[in-house]
């Protein structure tokens, strides 16, 4: 860019050296000599529009190269969205300057651009309200490059954010083009913004589970999560929340402390595989379809295993230390991120 800017200043400088020397060295008059004033001003005035055109471009690009802006991002798109403006304006008030130079009455002629740039923009309103609609974005800052959005029935990751439309990755890879201005009109949601992610979980246990069985599972799954280093302790939430026609319902709802869609489902995958840990231990198992499927699956270890957990419960009654229907503060800080995760024999063990 820089050295593209070499000809227009190269022409500059080459009509300021020549001008005085046309006008004072050598005698020149009449005709030729307003040929020679009328050439001097048309070089100064496509020089200095060229000029400042090439200016305004580099220092917008040199903005947008900077580690702070995105390339692909609202910020760069806005950054050259607004060299332009100055750009035209520029080259709109240097033009005006040589059409008064040359005797042309500048004002009529920006009068009847106005007249004409209004049918112009009657026909290029939709565009304009684009572009007023994606500067409004870039205010509001409501949607940003690689945020997961869904509007309408779209949704998808934002791979560019333009002057006048937003392009989206949908979930089946195909991409959707945007206007802006129906963008800022939809109803929006944007996951990029979240500072946690939900996980919500039905649990349905057999309805051949003892009431202190489901205490037992009720505690230990509350006691896991609310250990687990990347639940939000705060948001845990483990109930009975009701009896299905052959099965005992528990309702599980937590955050995970990550926007990660990746990470999200691996602390999912891993919390999904304690719960079967949990259920396993309390000597209990899962809803099947056919109560055959249960007793095969019921023996001697799972009736040992029944009895712990409902000797464990009535120990905790009896001592006064049931907790129901919520752990007390100090257990919880207590449990508070003592759950190894990632869990141990992972090659990532221990590094959080």
């Amino acid at each position: 860019m820089a050295l593209r800017m070499l000809t227009p200043l190269a022409l500059l400088l080459t009509t300021l050296i020549l001008e005085p020397v046309f006008a004072h060295e050598i005698d020149t008059a009449g005709k030729f000599a307003a040929v020679v004033e009328f050439a001097a001003i048309v070089s100064l005035t496509v020089a200095a529009l060229w000029l400042f055109w090439l200016t305004v471009k580099l220092i917008s690009e040199r903005i947008i190269e900077s580690p702070r802006v995105e390339e692909e991002s609202l910020d760069s798109n806005f950054v050259r969205l607004a060299g332009r403006i100055v750009g035209g304006l520029g080259v709109v008030f240097i033009a005006s300057w040589g059409l008064h130079k040359l005797g042309v009455p500048a004002l009529g002629v920006l009068t009847g651009l106005g007249v004409g740039g209004a049918g112009v923009a009657l026909a290029v309103q939709p565009a304009l309200t684009s572009v007023l609609a994606g500067l409004t974005m870039y205010r509001e800052k409501a949607v940003r490059v690689g945020d997961f959005i869904r509007f309408g029935d779209y949704s998808g990751h934002v791979e560019d954010i333009g002057v006048r439309s937003t392009r989206i990755r949908a979930a089946d890879q195909t991409l959707v083009s945007v206007p802006n201005s129906s963008l800022i009109s939809a109803e929006v949601t944007n996951w990029g913004y979240r500072n946690r992610t939900e996980i919500r979980l039905d649990l349905n246990l057999s309805d051949q589970t003892e009431l202190d069985q489901m205490r037992w599972v009720l505690v230990k799954l509350r006691g896991m999560l609310h250990a687990h280093p990347k639940i939000e302790s705060d948001t845990v939430r483990v109930r009975f929340d009701g009896y299905g026609d052959d099965s005992m319902d528990i309702s599980l709802r937590a955050f995970s402390l990550t926007t990660d869609w990746d990470e999200h489902y691996a602390i999912r995958e891993d919390m999904l595989l304690r719960v079967k840990d949990i259920v396993g231990e309390s000597g209990t198992d899962f809803f099947a379809q056919s109560q055959t499927i249960y007793l095969e699956r019921s023996g001697e270890s799972d009736e040992s295993r029944r009895k712990q957990a409902v000797g464990e419960v009535a120990a905790w009654r009896q001592s006064g230390q049931l907790p129901f229907p919520e752990f007390p503060p100090e257990k919880r800080a207590q449990l508070d991120d003592t759950l190894d995760y990632p869990p141990a024999g992972s090659p990532d063990a221990g590094e959080d």
